[in-house]
């Protein structure tokens, strides 16, 4: 019984370092969009339309923290887990928000 709770708590760890990565590669997409944008406005006063990369971005991070609103949920019931749930909610819902006006922007 106690190898199979560690098992699982093993493939959450697993599953959370996953998530994690694809928050860093939409971070890192989003570098890439500014970094872009910048070398625009360097090179002749206008900046390019990042639109699609910002998007991207945007997508990964609602995929990722969904991951985590769902482990929120999970461990709702447990000790700090009512601020967790909540937190976890705010969050995605403020990513969602970003993700709606980026597409309705684009």
């Amino acid at each position: 019984m106690q190898d199979q709770v560690l098992q699982e708590q093993i493939k959450t760890a697993d599953k959370s370092l996953f998530f994690l990565s694809i928050l860093l590669g939409s971070i890192c997409l989003s570098w890439l969009a500014l970094d872009k944008q910048r070398r625009g406005l360097c090179c002749n006063g206008k900046a390019p339309d990042v639109a699609g990369l910002r998007q991207i971005s945007s997508v990964l991070v609602v995929l990722a923290l969904g991951y985590f609103f769902c482990l929120g949920v999970k461990g709702r019931g447990e000790e700090g887990g009512e601020v967790n749930f909540w937190a976890s909610l705010l969050v995605l819902l403020a990513a969602l928000l970003r993700l709606g006006e980026l597409l309705k922007d684009g």
